[in-house]
């Protein structure tokens, strides 16, 4: 504790007065502020990730087995496979057609779904509702879409298969469904290109299909799915991440850019400490010589520099979290960002403070100082401590 006094007055205290150059305090709030913008831009980032990345998850299924043209009975024995090992899973054809009401039409991609209530369920928190005539097909669509064509629930659509045409009569298959629910994502574009509906109604429009896959509640361990290849070799395994490796890619190529960007005002102080400390040795070389003089050791000297910049890094890097943890906490508890900005669409995400990121802030913020302080340091210890008491500016 001695020691780091000692730093902080020499580099502190002007040479020909006991008064203080604040000039020291500037590398300080520059550090805290680039450690509170990294905190704060990995906070929303990994809210974001953790909100999209779920929804996609959920959208999507964890993970599907593909099965191309597949022979008669074996879509039961995968399925039979898969509940024998407690795999929670749904049978679906993914298909372009049309839904149209009077003039108005969509191209979209239908989902038919077994089960389709209990996937919606547990999925996302709804069920696509009973008709009334049990007979009556239903679809469920994305808000979107809904309003694109102006549709409502309870309103009758036409559900069109434009690629199961049929060669004698050339009209596609259609069915007239009841739009008995309404999905709202606001992520990507699934609430204007999808629409779910059960796998019966599916097998009615979609005649040609050749594809079918099997949703999974989980991902398949490795060892089940290597059992399940073994047997059925000419299955596919797709996980949710697959499908939007772009978009994942994306989200992280752009999180690291905005932290280095935080990370850049982290380096400007840092070269700020470094004008500062070698501003020190040149209006101290008169002291330096003096300490040497009473038995300062170059390393002793040199640590005078590097304690500067560690209490520098420290302090910085401490305001820097307390600042951007207070932010969190503010947002979480009163929501002002949220309810100021509420077509912003990333304000609809949590914050989240990982305790992993705050110590790679550290780490780095700290190296970063330690490195600037090593010229400054290098050079007062060098000093030779006669010609330095002899200095004259």
């Amino acid at each position: 504790m001695k020691s780091i006094w000692l730093s902080w007055k020499f580099i502190s205290r002007k040479e020909t007065s006991a008064s203080r150059s604040w000039s020291v305090i500037v590398p300080i709030l520059g550090v805290a502020l680039g450690t509170a913008v990294v905190t704060l831009t990995f906070a929303v980032m990994d809210g974001m990730e953790k909100e999209v990345f779920a929804n996609l998850r959920n959208f999507t299924a964890p993970a599907r087995i593909i099965l191309n043209d597949p022979a008669p009975g074996l879509v039961d024995r995968i399925e039979d496979k898969l509940t024998q090992e407690s795999v929670g899973h749904f049978r679906t054809i993914e298909r372009n057609g049309i839904i149209k009401i009077t003039d108005q039409f969509r191209v979209v991609k239908f989902r038919a779904i077994t089960n389709l209530d209990r996937f919606l369920q547990q999925n996302f928190g709804f069920v696509s509702n009973p008709v009334p005539d049990q007979g009556t097909h239903n679809v469920v669509i994305g808000s979107e879409l809904a309003q694109r064509l102006n549709v409502v629930r309870n309103i009758q659509v036409q559900l069109i298969s434009p690629l199961d045409v049929n060669l004698m009569t050339g009209r596609p298959p259609q069915v007239s469904a009841m739009v008995t629910n309404v999905f709202a994502f606001d992520l990507v574009d699934m609430d204007l290109n999808f629409a779910f509906i059960p796998y019966a109604t599916g097998v009615v429009l979609f005649k040609q299909t050749g594809r079918i896959e099997v949703l999974l509640d989980q991902e398949l361990t490795a060892d089940l799915w290597t059992e399940l290849g073994q047997e059925y070799p000419n299955i596919g395994y797709r996980l949710w991440i697959d499908e939007y490796q772009e978009l994942v890619s994306a989200m992280r190529l752009e999180k690291i850019a905005y932290s280095i960007f935080g990370f850049m005002i982290v380096f400007i102080s840092c070269f700020n400490l470094l004008s500062v400390l070698s501003m020190a040795v040149m209006r101290k070389i008169p002291q330096i010589g003096m300490l040497k003089a009473m038995g300062y050791n170059p390393r002793r000297i040199a640590r005078i520099f590097v304690l500067q910049a560690t209490v520098t890094g420290l302090v910085g890097t401490g305001l820097g979290i307390s600042l951007a943890a207070g932010a969190v906490y503010v947002e979480r508890t009163w929501h002002l960002l949220r309810s100021r900005l509420t077509n912003f669409p990333i304000m609809e995400f949590p914050l989240l403070l990982s305790p992993v990121k705050i110590g790679l802030v550290v780490s780095v913020t700290l190296l970063l100082v330690l490195v600037a302080s090593a010229y400054p340091a290098w050079k007062a210890a060098k000093l030779n401590p006669i010609r330095s008491i002899n200095f004259i500016k």
